[in-house]
């Protein structure tokens, strides 16, 4: 009796281990699941001026994972692991049966500006043991593109972030020689300052130096130091997108003496390196009776900003209408045609400057979209008009979720996004574009899928974008496979009758 059970049990563990080694129809393997991946940003990379060899690698992070199903359970592997089954014996002792991951055979692939990449064919390229991040060796800038990643098995195609690679490096700072600028005291004034053609754009600004401070200038230093015009309540600079500097109304305190000039500072983070563009020795005039009296009463317009002007939510942005003329001028502005609106947002983040010839927002929102006016009051009196565009990049209301469904049942993936301009979302299966027919209806913010069955099972990925950026987020639909007849010790008694 005690020798029919005992083979009755080693009957039953080698059905079990045929049933999951041999056929693995015990086995059920989802699509994959992106776990790293690159940011749907751009990623700046920077270089050296020489190709030396010596440049920190270029990583773009790609990884999947797929699910299992045994019966009714659920366990999380990634490519390369071990999986591990154990079942327990009467007498407390655990047996294990392990496979290796190599059953799932997730495959990564990339495309660079759309067409494949074949990262075998250089030798500078390579691919992480275990996943797909592509790791590029001594980036080059031939390396700029536009990179994404594919991780498939026999059940789907997950996809990641499509992000644009810029590899660059700065050129080397040349010698700027100062140029004497002659300002009229008790006016405006304007210094511009140029903006290198670069990628990344460079933050441009204005500091005070003497020669000494300039033989001994470090990117952490200039960094430290006092940015004119950046500090939205100043009463005697300000300083628009570009990097032009403005005086409100020069004084002869904002003379250069004692050796110091203005010095125009480009200057890029990702590589802590700056280089200065432009060096103004300020010549501060007395202003004569006859232009004294030539502007009394007068209302002459110095500067004024675009008409349109399109900026990103939470930028930095400023409009300006700078008139010259005595006395000064007042301005008035107004937001379609609502001054309170300009009061209450100077509460929260607006700054009138300098008779309110300056409307600054440290931080635009996208509520300031909008036609302004400024009004000058004087005998000459003049109305400028200018309309503001605060342009949001997607940003997801709902993401679609996996499914684990039955076959038969109803998909439907539910995907909602915002932003400025309108945002259109597209739908992918396995990184191809899908298109409605009887068994998918496209609604504008759904998918559904009637009557699914297993030629349904895969990625599933919702696009979401506008003109200033894209949000991407890749699910998966799985359908249960049957379980096989759940086998016990109890059940096989027939084998011996």
């Amino acid at each position: 009796m005690e020798r029919r059970k005992e083979w009755k049990i080693l009957l039953f563990y080698t059905l079990v281990f045929a049933r999951m080694v041999h056929s693995l129809n015990a086995l059920h393997v989802s699509p994959p699941k992106i776990v790293l991946q690159p940011p749907n940003t751009e990623i700046i990379h920077p270089i050296g001026d020489n190709s030396n060899g010596n440049d920190k690698p270029l990583e773009l992070k790609c990884k999947a994972e797929s699910e299992i199903e045994i019966a009714v359970e659920r366990a999380t592997v990634n490519e390369g692991d071990e999986i591990s089954f154990s079942w327990i014996h009467s007498n407390d002792s655990t047996n294990h049966l392990k496979f290796s991951n190599n059953v799932f055979n997730i495959k990564y692939r990339w495309t660079k500006d759309g067409k494949p990449f074949d990262w075998t064919a250089n030798s500078r390229v390579e691919l992480r043991l275990g996943e797909g991040t592509l790791i590029i060796n001594n980036p080059h800038e031939e390396d700029n593109g536009q990179y994404q990643c594919f991780c498939q098995n026999d059940y789907g195609v997950a996809t990641s972030n499509s992000v644009f690679v810029r590899v660059f490096k700065l050129n080397p700072s040349t010698e700027v020689k100062p140029e004497t600028v002659n300002v009229t005291e008790g006016h405006p004034a304007r210094l511009e300052c140029i903006a290198p053609a670069k990628w990344p754009k460079p933050f441009v600004f204005w500091v005070k130096l003497n020669a000494t401070e300039e033989n001994f200038m470090t990117f952490e230093k200039i960094n430290t130091m006092e940015k004119l015009g950046t500090d939205i309540w100043s009463e005697t600079f300000t300083l628009d997108r570009h990097g032009n500097l403005y005086f409100f109304n020069v004084s002869t305190d904002d003379a250069s003496e004692d050796g110091f000039h203005y010095v125009c500072v480009a200057t890029i983070e990702p590589v802590k390196a700056f280089q200065i563009l432009k060096r103004v020795h300020l010549n501060v005039m007395s202003e004569s009776s006859q232009m004294i009296e030539s502007t009394f009463n007068k209302n002459a317009l110095v500067y004024k900003s675009n008409e349109h002007e399109d900026v990103m939510v939470g930028e930095f942005v400023s409009m300006f209408c700078i008139f010259d003329g005595k006395p000064h001028p007042i301005v008035i502005w107004r937001k379609d045609g609502d001054v309170n609106y300009i009061v209450r947002r100077f509460l929260f983040g607006y700054a009138l400057l300098n008779d309110k010839m300056s409307l600054t927002d440290r931080r635009a929102h996208r509520n300031d979209t909008g036609s302004y006016d400024c009004d000058s009051s004087s005998l000459e009196k003049q109305t400028l008009s200018f309309h503001l565009t605060v342009n949001v990049p997607p940003l997801f209301l709902v993401k679609p979720k996996e499914q684990h469904l039955n076959d038969g049942d109803t998909a439907k993936f539910e995907c909602k996004a915002d932003g400025v301009p309108n945002v259109s979302i597209k739908w992918t299966y396995n990184g191809k574009p899908i298109e409605a027919n009887s068994h998918i209806t496209i609604e504008p913010n759904a998918i559904i899928i009637e009557n699914v069955t297993w030629s349904d099972i895969g990625n599933y990925g919702c696009n979401a974008s506008n003109s200033v950026g894209y949000i991407y987020e890749d699910v998966y639909l799985n359908i249960a496979k049957p379980s096989p007849a759940l086998l016990t010790p109890e059940n096989t008694t027939s084998f011996f009758a």
